[in-house]
């Protein structure tokens, strides 16, 4: 079983492909791969997800999300209630990350840790992922998720 595991999702396509692009970010960084954490992405978070957090010890999760905030905004939340995961108010995939959510607890499983990260895409439709104020935000959030994986291994003495 891995440490850490984080779980980009999305999609290929337009704004979307947030929470991709910070996990191929993260996945080609020599400091992860030093960290020993692993990286994978995620585009069907009904289907894959329980399987993949089924598996890890701790989790990050990073995804586009539309929660009423200014484009680019951050959002991290520690272990949210699946009821924080409804679709109106977090992730473009809010229902399907629910569902997998709940699934887990219900069956007694999943990571002993876990947290959401959601990079806000701003009221109106989707377009192609553009440099302000995305990019920032892409880059802050993999800084950011560089560093939870360092204090994580820190704190379990590894």
């Amino acid at each position: 079983m891995t440490r850490v595991t984080v779980i980009g999702l999305g999609s290929p396509f337009g704004d979307d492909r947030v929470g991709w692009e910070v996990a191929e970010r993260l996945a080609a960084s020599a400091r992860v791969t030093k960290l020993g954490a692993a990286v994978t992405l995620c585009r069907a978070p009904g289907g894959e997800l329980p399987r993949l957090l089924a598996r890890a010890e701790a989790a990050i999760l990073v995804d586009a999300v539309r929660a009423g905030g200014l484009r680019g905004t951050v959002y991290r939340l520690w272990r949210p209630d699946p009821a924080v995961l409804a679709e109106a108010q977090v992730s473009s995939h809010g229902l399907s990350v629910r569902s997998a959510v709940e699934l887990l607890q219900a069956l007694g499983e999943g990571p002993q840790a876990w947290l959401l990260y959601g990079i806000d895409l701003g009221a109106g439709g989707a377009g192609e992922l553009r440099r302000d104020p995305l990019v920032p935000a892409v880059d802050r959030v993999t800084e950011a998720i560089v560093q939870e994986i360092a204090g994580w291994r820190v704190a379990a003495g590894k």
